[in-house]
């Protein structure tokens, strides 16, 4: 093994820069590919990463930009200058970041910009404090507001006994909200998820005699939550910091206080009219920014109860060929052979593998499908049976394996 090169100048490392960014290599590599050469120390990758965006923009000349008087410190005024255009612009930017994004001709180091950030502007974001994380919460509202907000804990199972309990809630709720008859009016919209579809949430709404309406799955255009209230929610929450947990409801709840009923009953009208559009269309998307499958060329033998699965067309293809489906429900992968037993499988195996393009990755699958024995595929059919009555007989819990 040779021993790294030593006494390089910067120039010559630029160079090199330049002639991996031509090659579109990442930062990564081209930081990787120097270290090796040179020797662990000849340049920062937060430095690589600030030369690989110059010559991006068209940069070529390879030294740095004539200054004139001492050099710029962490002090001095261009310095400070730098740094706080930057963090005005963006005031998430990470210190990495603000080493990339400072002009040619100020080169300080991530202990300097600290110093400037701390001392000299009063960022106290420059303590590294930890943000608050995702926060998860089951929103029911109407078309006058909001009825229930219940904030879920970290990393959270709604299972059917958990919706079970927010149900019970939403049902003190609304009676507070319309005392009378008009409580016991209720029409609930939501997915056919396997917590909605339980046997005992079933149970627990027919007691409570409410009428129910199922929007298909995986349809976010056709649920108000999810293209009218949650989007513009997290649009008003996006850029600001949050210190835990608590601030983050307490903003989210304000929000939603904060909105009018026009609003909200702008959200349920659309609703209507994108029912309307996706029924003209026999079943297609609303908005085609979702990836979707062509009905006319799709069918499946064990499939989830996606939208192309159950169009009229596949309805229809299904019926002249003659074969007889089974539907798992959504948001099932313990259901679902090819999530519980042939990916997994595959993940096992392909752990640690590198492929040097897509036809790399197409020759790994093909010879991994044809060396499978042929209890493999039997084994993976056959548990499929064990894991339904398992789900049947823990009332449509999930399988956790």
């Amino acid at each position: 093994m040779e021993l790294p090169l030593v006494n390089v100048s910067t120039c010559e490392l630029r160079v090199v820069i330049r002639f991996f960014t031509a090659k579109n290599e990442t930062q990564v590599n081209i930081h990787r590919n120097l270290v090796s050469v040179y020797g662990e120390g000849c340049m920062s990758i937060q430095m690589v990463r600030r030369w690989l965006s110059w010559f991006l923009e068209g940069r070529q000349n390879l030294h740095d930009d004539e200054r004139s008087g001492r050099p710029v410190t962490a002090t001095d005024n261009a310095a400070v200058a730098a740094v706080r255009n930057v963090m005005e612009a963006d005031r998430r930017v990470t210190i990495d970041e603000i080493m990339i994004l400072l002009p040619p001709g100020i080169e300080i180091g991530r202990s300097s910009i600290g110093t400037i950030m701390l001392d000299v502007l009063n960022f106290r974001k420059a303590k590294f404090t930890i943000s608050a994380g995702k926060v998860m919460a089951i929103v029911f509202w109407e078309c006058k507001g909001v009825f229930l907000v219940d904030y879920l804990s970290p990393n959270p199972t709604v299972n059917a006994e958990r919706y079970c309990e927010v149900l019970t809630k939403l049902r003190t709720a609304i009676k507070r909200n319309h005392p009378g008859p008009w409580s016991r009016k209720v029409l609930l919209v939501h997915d056919n998820a396997r917590p909605h579809a339980a046997r005992t949430t079933q149970t627990l709404l027919e007691n409570f005699k409410w009428e129910f309406f199922t929007h298909p799955t995986y349809s976010p255009e056709l649920s108000p939550s999810d293209f009218h209230l949650f989007p513009a929610l997290k649009l008003h929450l996006g850029g600001k910091l949050f210190a835990n947990d608590d601030e983050v409801q307490a903003e989210a709840n304000h929000w939603l206080r904060r909105q009018d009923t026009a609003w909200y009953n702008s959200g349920i009208k659309k609703m209507l009219q994108r029912y309307q559009k996706c029924s003209d269309r026999n079943g297609d998307y609303v908005e085609k920014k979702y990836h979707h499958v062509d009905d006319k060329n799709y069918t499946h033998i064990n499939g989830i109860e996606y939208r192309p699965h159950v169009a009229q067309v596949v309805k229809a293809s299904l019926q002249e060929l003659e074969w007889e489906v089974l539907q798992h429900p959504p948001y099932s992968p313990d259901l679902a052979p090819t999530d519980y037993h042939l990916f997994r499988s595959m993940s096992n195996h392909m752990r640690g593998t590198t492929f040097d393009d897509e036809e790399d990755i197409k020759t790994w699958l093909n010879n991994f499908f044809d060396t499978r024995p042929g209890d493999f595929w039997w084994n993976g059919i056959n548990k499929l049976v064990e894991h339904w009555e398992e789900v049947v007989n823990n009332n449509g819990e999930y399988i956790i394996d």
